[in-house]
């Protein structure tokens, strides 16, 4: 089941696989851990072959086949779980065999999972130290600027300084002098006293400027944005497949329900489903995508394969990977349904596909708390699906455009 799925380095399922340009393939996290995290020279810990790391591509095939593994490996653990259940006299050899074996790969997979959180933040925790470097770096070039200002200005002032007192030592010893002997060179002596004396620069010193000492976290966060990889996808409804008694939105983020028949919708006859699609499939990788429920009492969010949409709405055999509210009830839409013991009416649903792995997810995004988890095999292009029975507050899709 895991032959040609682990990573000779850590020997377990592979994680974020990456390929060297000498064809070996290892965990991202293995093969850049001790050798630094910059841009700089990697050595291949199998051939010893030198390249950098932007040459390091991922291997997709290899992280399908991993999933595919871990999909595998959970199945089985669910078909030996009876087993435990057993009496003490009940249990054969095989059995107990078995089990080891499922200990053994379920640990595996614990551990696949804690280094895939440990990756996760790694990468968060690297380009903090980065805008923190950075922001160090401005404040000391700052620093260094300042102080070269105050060392002009002190250069510039001891030098008028002693031009002034100079010019106090010369008018003294004029005073001294006669008054014809005075008057003689008076022209000449009026001439050098003017001083054409100018002060100082004046100079802001305080480094307690907005760029080091405002929303530090708040800017970093903006910033960080554009490095985070799951951020909400930007999603909009597809018209063409909103039931005719949907109401959309001119932006087409916002869906409804409507109290007559919208004649602007899809011409052939719906079934009495009130759903809908997005207009952006997804057939692998990973997506996350926010939808605003508020106080709507009856709606259903999740994923599903584009001929749900049809005259008669959804087949039996067209299956739909979905979390649902009627009323006061929460579910997921298995089989038979399972419900949901939600102490927090969520606002926001967050959703997670990772196709290849097999994985939705679902999450009150207020506060990132995890709802519930389908795992599967998709094998065709999947949509965000919406269904939706209330009219007074819509369903919106939330941008990422902050």
């Amino acid at each position: 089941m895991l032959s040609g799925a682990m990573c000779p380095l850590c020997l377990d399922c592979y994680r974020n696989p990456v390929k060297s340009p000498c064809g070996h393939s290892f965990c991202r996290g293995c093969l850049l851990q001790g050798q630094g995290q910059g841009q700089g020279q990697l050595l291949c810990p199998q051939c010893q072959q030198e390249f950098t790391q932007a040459s390091v591509r991922p291997a997709r095939s290899l992280r399908r086949k991993a999933e595919r593994a871990r999909i595998q490996l959970s199945r089985l653990t669910e078909d030996q779980a009876p087993s435990a259940a057993q009496g003490a006299g009940g249990c054969s050899v095989q059995s107990s065999s078995s089990m080891k074996e499922v200990a053994g790969l379920y640990k595996k997979y614990v551990k696949d999972l804690r280094e895939n959180i440990t990756s996760e933040f790694a990468e968060l925790q690297q380009f903090l130290r980065r805008e923190e470097a950075t922001l160090l770096a401005r404040l000391e070039e700052k620093q260094k600027l300042v102080s070269r200002e105050i060392e002009d200005n002190m250069i510039k002032i001891s030098r008028d300084l002693a031009s002034i007192n100079q010019t106090i030592s010369k008018v003294e010893s004029l005073l001294d002098l006669q008054e014809m002997e005075l008057l003689q060179d008076m022209r000449s002596n009026v001439k050098w006293s003017r001083i054409g004396y100018q002060g100082p620069k004046t100079l802001s010193v305080s480094l307690a400027l907005g760029e080091f000492n405002g929303p530090l976290q708040y800017a970093v966060w903006r910033r960080m944005l554009k490095e985070i990889k799951t951020v909400p996808a930007p999603l909009v409804f597809d018209p063409k497949t909103a039931h005719p008694h949907l109401t959309l939105s001119a932006d087409c983020r916002r869906l409804r329900a409507a109290s007559g028949r919208q004649q602007t919708r899809r011409p052939h006859t719906f079934g009495r489903c009130l759903c809908a699609l997005a207009s952006e499939g997804f057939a692998s990788g990973t997506a996350y995508w926010e939808v605003k429920v508020r106080a709507n009492w009856e709606w259903v969010l999740g994923v599903a394969p584009q001929a749900v949409i049809g005259p008669k709405g959804p087949q039996a055999e067209v299956r739909v990977w979905a979390l649902r509210r009627s009323g006061e009830e929460y579910s997921a839409l298995t089989s038979p349904h399972t419900p949901l013991h939600l102490s927090v009416k969520p606002q926001r649903i967050g959703l997670f596909l990772d196709y290849q792995a097999g994985q939705l997810s679902f999450y009150n995004a207020d506060d990132m708390s995890h709802l519930y988890t389908f795992t599967d095999t998709f094998s065709e292009e999947l949509y965000p699906y919406f269904y939706t029975g209330c009219k007074m507050d819509p369903l919106k899709l939330v941008s990422s455009r902050f």
